[in-house]
């Protein structure tokens, strides 16, 4: 069984720009991706009819620019609460024993989000620590979907296939990562990724979700937030969040890293 895992971004690691940097995560088998994607698409074309221009890019949705410019204020909140109501339907929930909730299978999420300006203190004050955001959120990322393609998905996987959004940095730390012996030997789960490919999220439904996702994480702080934004954020999908208080708490695989001669790279500033 193939476990399918689609990554995109939220932000830049760049501090002069963003406040935080996330990596979202959602991941499924085909039987649980096919229908979700054919939902997402008939939710798509009543918003755009048959263009060829049928996605949706969060940041883009929220300041009214790209496909979405002319939309108005009323029509972009309706697609984007069109679009929440479409992911919540199809994630995983949650077992709940106090209300006597068994839980559901499908789509699962998680999105890593790292406080820039804390980044960059810690890793100052640490020179040892890992010195690049967007490394440490792909190796976080790694570490909840892997054993979960293992311990939660049902049936178990024993592949893992990961898509990502073109022109992500991220696609180039699994690849740097995945043609390590050493690693492959030392961190056996990796070897359970079988396949690694860039994807248009203009026409791939799953790279949209994550969109969604890393949008509405690195945003949770927003004042006056529209419903839409709060119930995506009351979704049942995994959460890390690094800042001062919890930048201590990342593992130090500093040295493990050194001993795969991983590339490095530049520190995050």
């Amino acid at each position: 069984m193939v476990l399918k895992s689609y990554f995109d971004g939220g932000n830049q690691d760049d501090s002069s720009q963003y406040d935080t940097v996330s990596l979202a995560c959602v991941a499924a088998i085909d039987m649980d991706w096919q229908p979700f994607e054919t939902a997402w698409r008939i939710m798509l074309q009543r918003y755009f009819g048959d263009s060829q221009e049928a996605y949706l890019h969060t940041v883009d949705a929220v300041t009214g620019n790209g496909v979405y410019e002319g939309w108005g204020v009323e029509k972009t909140q309706d697609f984007l609460s069109d679009c929440v109501q479409v992911a919540l339907e199809y994630f995983i929930k949650a077992k709940k024993p106090e209300i006597g909730f068994q839980g559901q299978y499908g789509l699962y999420g998680c999105v890593i989000t790292i406080v820039l300006k804390d980044f960059i203190e810690h890793t100052t004050a640490n020179p040892n620590a890992p010195q690049n955001a967007n490394e440490v959120l792909l190796r976080q990322a790694l570490s909840l979907v892997l054993p979960w393609s293992q311990l939660g998905a049902d049936p178990p996987c024993d592949e893992c296939h990961c898509i990502f959004d073109q022109g992500e940095p991220f696609y180039g730390h699994l690849d740097d990562v995945m043609t390590r012996k050493k690693a492959l030997q030392d961190a056996t789960l990796l070897a359970r990724i079988t396949s690694r490919t860039k994807a248009n999220m203009r026409r791939v439904p799953a790279l949209q979700l994550a969109d969604l996702l890393a949008w509405s994480q690195t945003h949770k702080s927003d004042e006056n937030k529209p419903e839409w934004h709060d119930s995506i954020l009351k979704a049942d999908f995994a959460r890390e969040w690094f800042d001062r208080t919890t930048m201590k708490t990342l593992p130090d695989q500093q040295e493990i890293w050194k001993s795969w001669k991983v590339n490095r790279r530049r520190p995050t500033r």
